[in-house]
């Protein structure tokens, strides 16, 4: 049997961040498991930030209930964060796709979404919580209306905003 081949945080972080791969197809690069490259990339040398947890911190609601974290409004905004802090690299087609038609829906139907835990549940939120209401001049261009269960920052009005059609990811 060959011996185990040894890596570092380094080397593991230069394939992810300079040379843009994948963890997966960083640990494959390197001849070992993705597990044991996420352990060098997160638990030894530090310094590495994964960029769309990161921009998921930023997400506007305080606290979104266990119940309410799958739905598509949810999803679609996990995404939305993914893609403000990868520029869309490494994100499926499917996401994109799915995150494409969400910006249409909302730039043309004239959308916010809203997340509010006393919502009920109904056809458009299984599981309730949240839900689409009409763009009221004072959400700006937001893509969600601010309330009681939204903490809005300099930084979440940029991250936040419905991009120009320009920037929605492409076909």
């Amino acid at each position: 049997m060959p011996p185990k081949p040894r890596i570092t945080h380094s080397q593991v972080k230069e394939l992810v961040e300079v040379h843009g791969l994948s963890l997966t197809a960083a640990a494959e690069a390197l001849g070992v498991s993705k597990s044991l490259a996420s352990y060098h990339l997160h638990n030894s040398g530090g310094g590495y930030v994964n960029p769309w947890k990161e921009a998921r911190k930023s997400m506007p609601w305080k606290e979104i209930q266990p119940e309410h974290r799958d739905s598509g409004q949810a999803r679609r905004a996990a995404w939305h964060a993914e893609y403000i802090a990868t520029g869309g690299k490494h994100m499926s087609e499917k996401k994109l796709r799915y995150l494409r038609q969400w910006y249409q829906r909302l730039a043309n139907d004239g959308l916010v979404v809203v997340y509010d835990p006393t919502i009920p549940p109904h056809k458009g939120a299984k599981t309730g919580g949240w839900d689409y209401v009409p763009r009221e001049e004072k959400d700006g261009d937001l893509l969600f209306r601010e309330n009681e269960y939204t903490e809005v920052t300099d930084e979440t009005r940029v991250d936040w905003r419905l991009p120009d059609k320009e920037f929605w990811p492409q076909e």
